[in-house]
């Protein structure tokens, strides 16, 4: 059980301590008589029953770390209360717990006591750990040489091991390849089962819908909105829509890869640098009628040659997906060579429902199956009623979709 009665976190501001010598002794002299603070959660109360999974959704800086700190007794508040009954740790911070100059293998058993386990529970999981993590001979090798990639898997599998009563998760599955993150759902997945606490930081609203019921939106260091994680994961999608775009259409930097919440994965063979949604004018869209037509168009980076590549997307509303297709199915496969590539898909109309919506692209191949760049729910785009009535048949428009791909050397 987890209980926050109006707790507040500050940090102190440290002064810069570069530039000439008497602008450090300003500093020095202005920290010395006005200290400065800031302020992370402002009067926060939640409750957290035993066996629930919530997720903490905001932008960064919110306060989503700072709470999981606390929770886990890394920090203390600067008032207020916290009760957590159980042992409480996991992935707050990825390199936390953890000695550059240890070998895998070793950090296991530091980790591992870190987390309130004695060395004889280690030893009795260690097989368990090892499987899960398959690092094979780098466990030997001194985890300055890991990878972020590496350093995960280490570190989630000492802590799915440890038998803590609440386990913690702060983003570190958006560092990991589509095949770990599927393993490490699927052990949350079990460990929820046997009623554990999970308390789950991501910035893709779509992952934290799917492995939370709960979910808590964080803003400003205070709690924006608490409920059914499909509920709080469309308001915060929402706003995020409206912070980048406004209520009305307007033109946008082609660039939002970088800018929306995403879960994103893959091999990294070729990467989505740019996405955008347009009229057919080529004005970049995030509000459209029904029956407007629209254009995607993907900015593709190949990083090696590749045979049979497909592009795909898929337009997703809160609870069910709605529209999705594959380039190769009108284009046949791609062989591409390295280099910038446009791929633009032209919907003639969109005979969408009203509401909003998420869209996923994706770059792979599909036999055998390798995804090269995923990016779920990177796009929201909204839909406005056109005051005519149509059948839920007229969904599919997939068979009018038409695709085109070209070489850019600019």
């Amino acid at each position: 059980m987890i209980r926050l009665e109006n707790v507040s976190k500050s940090y102190r501001i440290r002064q810069a301590s570069e530039g000439t010598g008497y602008q450090r002794l300003l500093a020095r002299v202005r920290s010395l008589t006005a200290p400065r603070y800031h302020e992370v959660l402002r009067n926060v109360s939640i409750e957290i029953l035993p066996g629930e999974s919530v997720a903490l959704l905001g932008i960064n800086g919110c306060g989503k770390t700072t709470l999981l700190r606390l929770v886990c007794g890394i920090s203390r508040p600067t008032s207020g209360k916290i009760r957590v009954i159980g042992r409480a740790g996991g992935l707050v911070e990825l390199t936390a717990g953890f000695h550059d100059d240890l070998n895998g293998l070793e950090n296991i058993f530091l980790n591992g006591t870190l987390l309130g386990m004695s060395r004889a529970e280690i030893r009795s999981r260690l097989d368990a750990i090892l499987d899960f993590a398959e690092l094979g001979d780098f466990i030997h090798t001194p985890i300055k040489h890991y990878s972020w990639g590496m350093l995960l898997r280490l570190g989630f599998a000492i802590a799915v091991h440890a038998d803590l009563d609440i386990l913690v998760v702060d983003e570190a599955l958006a560092v990991g390849d589509g095949y770990f993150q599927w393993k490490c759902l699927q052990k949350i997945e079990a460990l929820k089962q046997e009623g554990k606490t999970l308390l789950f930081v991501s910035h893709a609203p779509a992952m934290a819908e799917a492995v939370c019921q709960r979910a808590l939106w964080l803003h400003d260091g205070q709690v924006q909105a608490d409920g059914p994680s499909g509920d709080v994961a469309k308001a915060y999608m929402d706003f995020v829509a409206q912070r980048l775009v406004g209520e009305t259409p307007k033109d946008l930097p082609v660039d939002l890869v970088a800018l929306v919440p995403r879960l994103r994965f893959g091999t990294g063979a070729a990467l989505i640098r740019e996405v955008r949604l347009a009229d057919t004018s080529g004005t970049t869209r995030h509000t459209f009628t029904r029956g407007e037509s629209a254009v995607l168009e993907l900015r593709v980076e190949v990083r090696q040659p590749i045979r049979n590549l497909t592009a795909a997307f898929q337009m997703d509303l809160p609870n069910r997906t709605v529209l999705k297709a594959y380039s190769h199915h009108v284009i046949g496969y791609l062989n591409v060579e390295p280099g910038m590539y446009t791929i633009r898909i032209k919907i003639p109309e969109l005979r969408l429902y009203e509401g909003t919506y998420y869209l996923t692209v994706g770059l792979l191949t599909p036999e055998p199956l390798c995804v090269y760049d995923g990016l779920v729910h990177m796009y929201t785009f909204a839909v406005k009623s056109d005051g005519r009535r149509f059948s839920e048949r007229a969904l599919d428009t997939g068979a009018q979709v038409t695709w085109e791909s070209s070489r850019s050397f600019s």
